[in-house]
């Protein structure tokens, strides 16, 4: 077996106060909470590698979805490997990361299972998203996990809804506020916005941070450099929208919309007027390629503002119906494309085996230099953060007549518990593929969130 040389500037001030606690055996549970960017995941991978390496002992970690493990919560784990320098210690499997003293890191997700179940012979366990998790999920992983000294139950979330069943837990318990120093250890000092906080009966200890904390953001000495581009989007996310800068960045406890709006920013008095086509800008069209209906929306970028002149939909039709019709409504026009990222799939393929871009463009007569195409469409957490922003900061204008299909979408569309937007193809209000033009065009318009201005009066 390999020695562990651990230097304090592999790991952020979480890390310091978790490696505290989990000695303390009274402890049970450890909750960590917090805005974006607080690398919580990724402190607790770190944590669990070397205990289990250095402890001799077996880790479990949870997921609510399994189909989200390989492509979150495993990398996290490898990426917590390589930045202790501890490669050679684990052979990386496909949900499970074994350790050359035969213990394992293993990673399950429920909904695979139906429960929490088969965790004998576990010391530590991490239910990663616990607020996708029920209550009752969560109580059931603390009676299953027995059989061993000193066991804990690691959980990470990010609030949103102060109305979650975790809040009402949290409250229901009585706490003591402990330092935000481990033992003069200057590396583990956590930002004043961050606590570290006990129950009165010593079982439940409760961490919130944020990305203040994290050192690979904020930088440091001895620590990587600063990214100064994303603390620049959180700081432009403040002035824009300081409700979600405190939630989606502080970690504050939040309010959720009742009717789970996606476009909760938008206001029909501030955003719906008569915008005219102007032909001396060039026209993007954003697209969804949905079958029923195959859709499109035209929208113009000048004075700073983006304004959607003109949605085309087409029911039981076809891209090159839907082409036609673009080309009569505007035949002197000047295109610039984008939309779906799936567009360009194999599995979008239509007639004559090309996909629905290059029908587009052959149909259009444009260039390949008039696209702008995604190589993914934009994750909707992140991306709904950006569409509100852009409408709170008076950004956006919508045509009442022409445009009444995005408006719709813009009003009723919602977002499911785990921020997934609400999509039935059977029912009108539940469609999306409007909202989805404008969610696109966003990314494209303003790649990130310094670039949203708010308009100067």
């Amino acid at each position: 077996m390999m020695s562990l040389r651990l230097r304090k500037t592999w790991f952020n001030p979480l890390y310091f106060h978790l490696r505290k606690y989990v000695d303390d055996t009274k402890i049970r549970r450890i909750m960590v909470y917090g805005g974006k960017s607080s690398a919580k995941t990724f402190t607790i991978a770190q944590l669990f590698n070397i205990l289990s390496y250095s402890q001799k002992c077996s880790c479990i970690a949870y997921r609510k979805e399994q189909t989200t493990i390989k492509i979150s919560l495993k990398p996290a784990f490898v990426k917590a490997i390589e930045s202790t320098y501890m490669n050679g210690a684990y052979d990386i499997q496909d949900f499970a990361i074994k350790g050359n003293n035969s213990k394992i890191i293993v990673f399950k997700g429920i909904d695979s299972e139906g429960k929490i179940k088969g965790i004998e012979g576990f010391k530590y366990m991490l239910l990663d998203e616990l607020d996708h998790y029920t209550e009752e999920e969560f109580m059931q992983a603390n009676l299953s996990l027995r059989g061993i000294e000193g066991q804990k139950i690691f959980s990470t979330w990010n609030p949103v809804d102060e109305n979650i069943w975790i809040k009402k837990y949290i409250d229901r318990l009585q706490w003591v506020d402990m330092p935000l120093i481990v033992d003069k250890n200057k590396n583990s000092q956590l930002d004043s916005n961050s606590f570290v906080r006990k129950s009165t009966d010593g079982k439940t200890l409760l961490i919130k941070t944020t990305y203040h904390d994290n050192k690979w953001i904020v930088g440091g000495e001895g620590y990587g450099a600063r990214d100064q581009n994303l603390i620049d989007e959180y700081d432009n996310l403040q002035k824009i929208d300081p409700n979600s800068y405190n939630v989606n960045v502080l970690g504050e406890w939040g309010v959720r919309d009742k009717t789970n709006k996606f476009a909760f920013a938008f206001e029909k008095t501030k955003h719906v007027g008569n915008i005219a086509y102007n032909p001396d800008y060039l026209v993007w069209l954003s697209f969804d390629f949905n079958v029923n209906p195959i859709s499109c929306t035209a929208f113009q970028y000048y004075d700073e503002v983006l304004h959607a002149v003109k949605c085309f939909r087409l029911d039981n039709s076809n891209i090159y119906e839907l082409c036609t019709l673009i080309a009569a409504y505007f035949p002197n026009a000047m295109f610039k494309v984008t939309g779906d990222a799936s567009g360009t799939n194999r599995s979008a393929m239509v007639a004559d085996n090309v996909n629905y871009y290059t029908i587009i463009k052959d149909q259009l007569k444009l260039l390949w230099t008039q696209f702008n195409i995604p190589t993914v469409n934009p994750r909707i957490e992140e991306n709904q953060v950006k569409v509100n922003a852009v409408l709170y900061a008076g950004l956006f204008i919508a045509d009442s007549e022409n445009c009444k299909d995005l408006i719709y979408d813009l009003t009723f569309v919602e977002i499911d518990e785990n921020k997934k937007i609400i999509k039935d193809r059977t029912a009108e209000s539940k469609k999306s593929d409007f909202l989805d033009h404008f969610r696109y065009i966003c990314n494209i318009i303003w790649p990130n969130m310094k670039s949203i201005k708010p308009v100067k009066k």
